[in-house]
């Protein structure tokens, strides 16, 4: 089966004005170089930048993001009528489908890995655009999601912060070329800062969390630095009254290095051949600070997706009472919601469309059965359930009348006055 994506390759649209995107919400263009991101600039491409330096050099962030889109890609996803929502489809075309729902750079992608190429570039970017993939012989109905990179993608804007996105400007290696808004699915976070509004492009946690990554990637440079060469570690000085030159100070300094600097000599001690005393030559307590600083800003960096850091080795994080606790969180408050967003824009953008032409109110949604995390909750509720049903069983034993126990069917469990009134006169005998 051959899909075609229809676009306007090597004509001009006349649209309004392209939105200026820049990662940074901040006035001053100098500011790239005050908060160490010196090699970044204010262009329309500075998002792939941002997930260049984040997602890409940071440990930190790239842990978080893959932690989040690879669970969320395991969360079973299955296809239901909400005409029927307690049966679940199957078979049929649709089914069909959503079996290899996605591709990307020209490969076919199965459920897993399109759903974990999905939230890795929402989470990163803050945006996530899709191109409806048509095959011929099938109408306009959307057979196939092509994923494109959020970094090369630009929404072309009007000239009022009430006009919708006019088109899509794609940023090819060798072109640029426009997409109809018709052709793409653009899925993004809320964004109501400036630049949101002028660009119309959704908020990456990323962005928000500008400052902590800028802490946390010099935090894992300087550390790298520390252990590999320690840095200057001091001044070493003639105590004769005869004083060195240039030639013979620079000889000394070039053999002190060698001798001193390097992974080869961590952790040895190096003895001189003349009168000796001991120089303690670690890391001095400045340089720990330094460490543990990498701590705060990888709490600030988990914050910014709403995940647990104690599950990034983070154990002196006492917010939670265990690990499992913590996984649930990681669940209900990262992974569910961003899974529910990237769901509820198919089924309103891709799947309408497939609704409409079966007759039918298809939804996809996630099956949480089966995470491990989840199931306590679960279990509560059915012991919850379980106790109540008893209780009312004791209260309809009760040699009460109706109208006794429909008061206290009202006030013990909370039932409407409706209910409790059918359940009261419901005759219940014991084998007694």
């Amino acid at each position: 089966m051959k899909f075609k994506v229809p676009f306007t390759k090597g004509k001009v649209i006349d649209f309004s004005v392209k939105s200026q995107s820049t990662f940074y919400p901040l006035n001053s263009t100098s500011i790239n170089d005050f908060i160490g991101f010196d090699a970044f600039s204010s262009n329309n491409q500075s998002e792939q930048k941002l997930i260049n330096t984040g997602y890409g050099e940071n440990v930190t962030v790239y842990s978080i993001i893959k932690k989040i889109a690879q669970n969320g890609a395991d969360i079973p996803k299955v296809l239901v009528d909400l005409n029927n929502p307690e049966e679940i489809i199957e078979d049929g075309e649709v089914f069909d489908m959503l079996q290899a729902p996605g591709e990307y750079q020209g490969a076919t992608l199965n459920q897993f890995d399109y759903f974990e190429n999905l939230i890795t570039y929402i989470l990163s970017s803050g945006n996530l655009y899709q191109r409806g993939m048509v095959a011929s012989g099938f109408g306009d109905l959307w057979q196939r999601m092509e994923i494109l990179p959020s970094g090369l993608v630009t929404p072309l804007v009007g000239a009022s912060y009430l006009s919708p996105i006019q088109a899509y400007q794609f940023n090819d290696k060798q072109h640029q070329f426009n997409i109809s808004v018709e052709e793409i699915l653009h899925t993004k976070f809320v964004n109501p800062t400036t630049l949101g509004l002028n660009s119309l492009e959704g908020l990456s946690p990323l962005q928000a969390a500008l400052y902590s990554l800028t802490g946390s990637t010099d935090i894992q440079k300087a550390i790298s630095i520390m252990v590999k060469n320690q840095g200057a570690r001091g001044v070493l000085s003639n105590k004769s009254e005869r004083p060195m030159d240039g030639p013979e100070a620079k000889i000394l300094a070039d053999k002190a290095n060698e001798n001193i600097r390097g992974l080869k000599n961590f952790n040895k001690i190096h003895v001189v051949g003349t009168e000796m005393s001991y120089l303690q030559m670690g890391m001095s307590a400045t340089d720990l600070k330094v460490i543990e600083s990498g701590v705060l800003t990888d709490r600030q960096l988990c914050n910014a997706f709403s995940c647990p850091s104690v599950l990034f080795n983070d154990p002196a994080n006492s917010s939670y009472n265990n690990y499992s606790t913590a996984l649930k969180s990681l669940y209900t408050d990262a992974v569910i919601p961003v899974n529910n967003k990237i769901l509820a824009s198919a089924n309103d953008g891709w799947l309408k469309g497939w609704s409409e032409r079966d007759n039918k109110r298809y939804s996809w949604q996630m099956d949480t059965s089966g995470i491990e995390a989840l199931q306590a909750d679960q279990k509560e509720e059915a012991d919850k359930d379980k106790s109540a049903m008893e209780g009312v069983s004791i209260i309809m034993l009760m040699p009460i009348s109706d109208e006794g126990k429909k008061e206290l069917l009202m006030t013990t469990y909370g039932y409407s006055e409706e209910k409790a009134t059918i359940i009261s006169r419901t005759n219940i005998t014991t084998n007694e």
